[in-house]
């Protein structure tokens, strides 16, 4: 991405030199388009251990790409607790692992024995190890502060809005919940222990148990699900179009995967990308999707504490619960319906997305519990209680709330954004619940667990790739990502 007209050096918060120098225009806040000029970089990326003093400067004329460097190492950002055992903030490793630099829809292969549900515990995740440092202790703390939250929210006698349901969804969260269970006592057994009755109990959150599976059903099981982990948990119908009633119509029963598959598959082309494991446009291979059985999903049934507001996307398909995102329509709206279409309970994916956001908590100002929006009145006096000029755009994106809490300050230096501003990443999977009934396979996991931390407690190498996306986006990304406010984004970037 080019740069800029005048000189300076870029900082990430708190004063912390990222080791680039690049100019950044006025207007640059505005349009990426406006970014051009000089890059002068005094360090440069290794391939495995980040920054590596150099001698020379670029210069790059107007309206010139800067050429990325052909061949660097793949970065992985699991498994989470090797992150927190170097005191790495874990919502940092997906930029750190990507370099900030994003393409298409950001999917990729989910190892779902492993990385499923990232539980926040700031342990060794196999042996159950605790630590004792400063650090590691505040995350152990946090995963009981978020479950505390969503027990209230979940179990609360009042309909707070968290939970939506749809009695179809029953036999998906009846077959989902003993395979969470499984997962959990196999991947922290410290952490979810199996209990007589054949439930499991949670001995760091006042020893909660689930009691026996066999007996919860429908809403109930759904519930119990989301009582286990930090994840919001959303259930994804697919149905074919036609049906009244969602039948077997393309499926292929003996596969147990759920997917619409064999003779029904004509017209648009689908092919695998083999670096990422994901379905793109490809016209060398012949699995295709006939549009007249091209299938829908909606959002049907889920527990969302955290991430979004459910009732305003109960029912709502794939395109319309990304409405919200820039460029969604037209760069994404197609691959991602076909990566949907062609979902297979081998192979989940995962991709995640960031925002920064003005404290520190985990629970989104687009939900009407949010600590600030119950104090002021609800969500839509938001700006009304925000400390801001009438002109000023970071509480009023008519597409998407941002994530910037009207009752906290909003950084005006670099100083102040170092702690005043958090990195929040939302890390999302997707998996085809399996099973050889078409009442469950036809359902789609979508979860999504929310990381936040201070942006001055990232690593430089980190700073330098939130710097990258930050560069990479342009006015509509930014004030999606709660930065169209300039003097914002002016203090995050230095």
């Amino acid at each position: 991405r080019a740069p800029a007209t005048m000189a300076t050096t870029l900082v990430v918060a708190h004063g912390v030199d990222v080791r680039a120098a690049c100019v950044l225009s006025s207007s640059s806040h505005k349009r990426r388009s406006t970014r051009a000029g000089v890059i002068q970089s005094t360090f440069k990326r290794d391939s495995e251990v980040g920054m590596t003093k150099v001698t020379s400067s670029i210069d790059l004329p107007k309206k010139t790409t800067p050429t990325r460097p052909a061949k660097l190492a793949k970065r992985c950002p699991f498994p989470m607790h090797k992150f927190v055992a170097k005191a790495s903030p874990p919502s940092g490793r997906f930029l750190w692992a990507s370099r900030g630099i994003s393409s298409g829809t950001g999917l990729k292969p989910l190892n779902i024995e492993s990385d499923w549900f990232g539980e926040d515990f700031g342990i060794d995740a196999i042996s159950g190890r605790e630590d004792s440092s400063s650090k590691i202790t505040k995350k152990q703390t946090k995963w009981a502060k978020e479950m505390r939250v969503r027990h209230a929210l979940i179990d609360s006698p009042t309909d707070l809005g968290c939970v939506v349901w749809n009695h179809t969804a029953a036999p998906a969260a009846e077959a989902l919940l003993p395979k969470m269970c499984d997962w959990l006592v196999k991947r922290y057994p410290t952490k979810y222990v199996r209990t007589l009755d054949g439930g499991v109990k949670l001995p760091a959150l006042n020893n909660y148990k689930t009691g026996p599976l066999t007996t919860l059903k429908g809403l109930d099981a759904l519930k119990t699900c989301a009582n286990l982990v930090q994840e919001d948990l959303c259930f994804v119908r697919e149905t074919i179009a036609g049906d009244d009633d969602g039948a077997d119509v393309g499926c292929d029963a003996s596969s147990g995967d759920g997917r619409i598959t064999g003779d029904d598959r004509n017209g648009d082309t689908i092919g695998e990308d083999t670096d990422s494991g994901v379905a793109t446009e490809d016209s060398s291979r012949h699995t295709t999707l006939n549009p007249d059985t091209v299938p829908k999903h909606t959002f049907e049934a889920g527990v969302v504490c955290f991430s979004f507001d459910p009732r305003q996307r109960h029912g709502a398909t794939l395109a319309e619960l990304h409405a919200p995102v820039p460029g969604y329509e037209e760069k994404m709206k197609s691959a991602v319906g076909k990566v949907f279409a062609n979902l297979t309970t081998k192979k989940p994916l995962w991709r995640a997305n960031w925002a920064l956001q003005n404290n520190n908590q985990v629970i989104s100002t687009a939900l009407e519990w949010h600590p600030s929006n119950l104090a002021i009145g609800g969500v839509a006096m938001r700006k009304t209680f925000a400390n801001v000029s009438d002109d000023d755009d970071a509480f009023a994106d008519q597409h998407h709330v941002g994530f910037q809490d009207p009752l906290s300050e909003l950084p005006k230096t670099k100083r102040e954004a170092g702690h005043m501003m958090h990195l929040r990443v939302e890390y999302e999977t997707v998996f085809r619940l399996p099973g050889p009934e078409r009442a469950v396979s036809r359902w789609i996991l979508f979860t999504v667990k929310t990381h936040l931390d201070p942006i001055s407690e990232l690593d430089d190498d980190t700073k330098g790739s939130l710097l990258t996306a930050i560069n990479e986006s342009d006015e509509h990304e930014l004030s999606y990502k709660s930065l169209g406010n300039t003097t914002v984004l002016g203090s995050v970037v230095g």
